[in-house]
């Protein structure tokens, strides 16, 4: 029996599934005298549908016997919340459900106003109002007047109480106890030396107008000590010798003296790590990278969304795009990996926009960038775009990547009855996110199309807009296209790249082109295996020649035999003439 079971929507046991906060209030309980148990999402299947998958989580929840059940809830997860919420209840009505989380804290009133099933919900920072709202609840005092809580009074009216004033100095928390995490996650994490989350601090000061963090966190940044901060790394080291760490925190660099004063830290600490951050472009620069390359940074993240500087004024980004291109240039010569977060789709957005974008991403790619991301922007709650635009939103055909299907289609009925709490599986609808609905998927493959075809065929591709490229590619693939993901296309390189240049190409040049095709495929496809390997294979064309960036006008026909060889992260090949 558990007085509290919290629910996290963890869909593997991995330590990157893992839920910091949710942890951190397991903790505070823990050390305050409670029992408490964690549920991951995991521990039922999904392979047999949403239906079972509830029914299965259900059962789960229920052996365990809790007194609460406490879900963090995210968007991605708010449907199965919802619904395995409702079950508990008809089965065990004297059970507590509590919803806490962002998504939760978003639509806080229509949660506790549609779910008579849900108890409370809660907004704001936990760490405060946790133990006194449980162990009141377990003892059966009265709650009503915990900030950040709302209710349905005895008369039924909903109550939404204050939120609880943000913490100043979130280097006071509770050390999280990380015995929570099944053994299985923290295996899993040393056998695949998996870069371990750690919450370095939270809220962003901007105000992007896609954005809801800017309601949640209420704008302000603040950063744990660089002590504290160090504090955590070498106790991870020590209990499980983690050497890789990925800060939780939504702008990492938004203050440069504490991220200076952090690097400085962890220099003195002796500590031999390395490390990742979220950053923004406006808020780093040479110096900073400097300091934080020579402690340990090997990774940053970037929310850039639009390579047009229209679009960037109006999502309240307002980022210098040239300003972009300098700093990932800067960040790649000191062997920085960088990820680029692209959004398409806004309500304002024009083709040219998205060309824009696109072009960007090119640019970024010749200067060593290697990871994008490419998400279809979706209405969250809180956000500007959602009261902006909320009475004008349709029910969407096409989910952004930033939520999930699973169990949509289950609960339509459900979810259209409940507009308010499902806001993200609606859209302003525009023939441009029809004409670009499998840009996250495709965008990709796509530019490394226009990147190939660039060197091999300068002056047809100079001429093409990467759009063109896009809607080319769908266009020719049609048949397989609906329903296909970012790893088919990466999986299916050549076949689909055939089909699109084909439309474009006599059948003697892509006589050329299947072979080029086929030996990026291959080098691609070994870049993404795991461990070292070997490969030997004959192709029909000089590959000597393609290598070296000639043109598919200069490259002949001549047999050769290509030895392929990955060791650690590197693919090399040394290409022998054949007779004939």
């Amino acid at each position: 029996m558990s007085d509290v079971l919290f629910v996290l929507p963890s869909n593997a046991p991995s330590i990157t599934q893992e839920c910091e906060g949710s942890l951190l209030l397991a903790t505070i309980l823990r050390q305050n005298g409670l029992d408490v148990n964690i549920y991951r999402f995991y521990e039922a299947d999904t392979e047999k549908g949403f239906d079972s998958f509830i029914d299965e989580s259900v059962n789960n929840i229920l052996s365990r016997n809790p007194s609460i059940v406490s879900f963090y809830c995210r968007c991605d997860c708010f449907l199965a919340d919802i619904k395995i919420a409702e079950k508990i209840k008809k089965q065990r009505p004297e059970i507590f459900i509590v919803f806490g989380g962002p998504q939760a804290d978003a639509v806080r009133k229509d949660v506790i106003t549609e779910l008579d099933w849900v108890d409370y919900c809660c907004s704001g920072e936990g760490e405060e109002t946790v133990y006194p709202l449980f162990s009141g609840l377990l003892s059966g005092k009265d709650v009503t007047g915990i900030s950040g809580l709302t209710y349905r009074d005895a008369q039924g009216e909903v109550i939404s109480n204050p939120t609880v004033k943000l913490k100043t100095d979130l280097s006071d928390l509770p050390f999280v106890d990380y015995s929570f995490i099944p053994q299985e996650t923290i295996d899993n994490m040393i056998k695949e030396n998996t870069m371990f989350p750690v919450e370095v601090g939270r809220g962003c000061p901007f105000n992007c107008a896609y954005c809801s963090t800017s309601m949640f966190w209420e704008r302000k940044f603040r950063l744990k000590s660089a002590k504290r901060i160090v504090q955590e790394m070498v106790r991870l080291n020590k209990k499980y010798g983690v050497t890789k760490f990925n800060f939780q925190h939504d702008l990492f660099t938004a203050n440069k003296k504490k991220v200076l004063e952090f690097c400085h830290e962890l220099k003195e600490s002796g500590l031999d790590v390395s490390w990742g951050c979220s950053s923004r472009i406006d808020t780093i620069d040479a110096e900073m990278i400097d300091a934080m390359v020579d402690c340990g940074l090997i990774g940053v993240y970037f929310g850039i969304e639009t390579g047009s500087p229209r679009m960037q004024k109006i999502i309240n980004k307002n980022l210098d795009i040239q300003q972009v291109i300098d700093v990932c240039r800067i960040l790649c010569e000191r062997k920085v990996q960088v990820v680029g977060s692209f959004m398409y789709g806004f309500p304002e957005e024009t083709e040219e926009d998205i060309e824009q974008t696109l072009q960007l991403v090119y640019t970024l790619k010749k200067l060593g960038v290697k990871v994008f991301q490419y998400h279809l922007c979706a209405m969250f709650p809180g956000t500007e775009y959602y009261r902006k635009y909320r009475e004008e939103l349709v029910f969407a055909e096409v989910y952004s990547d930033q939520v999930t299907d699973f169990g949509v289609k289950d609960n339509f009925d459900f979810i259209t009855s409940h507009k308010n709490l499902f806001p993200f599986y609606y859209e302003y609808h525009s023939k441009l996110r029809d004409d670009f609905c499998h840009l996250t998927e495709c965008a990709a493959v796509c530019i490394f199309i226009y990147e190939q075809m660039m060197k091999l065929d300068n002056e047809k591709f100079s001429t093409i807009a990467l759009t063109d490229v896009y809607k080319g590619f769908v266009e020719a693939n049609k048949d397989v296209i609906d329903g296909m993901s970012t790893d088919y296309c990466f999986d299916n390189f050549a076949q689909l790249s055939e089909t699109y240049l084909s439309t474009l190409y006599s059948e003697e040049d892509m006589k050329k082109l299947r072979e080029i095709l086929r030996f990026s495929d291959i080098s691609n496809k070994m870049k993404r295996t795991k461990g070292d390997a070997a490969e030997v294979m004959d192709f029909s064309v000089d590959i000597s020649a393609y290598s070296q960036g000639k043109s598919l006008k200069d490259i002949g026909f001549s047999p050769c035999m290509v030895i392929f060889r990955k060791q650690g992260k590197e693919v090399t090949w040394v290409v022998r003439r054949m007779p004939g």
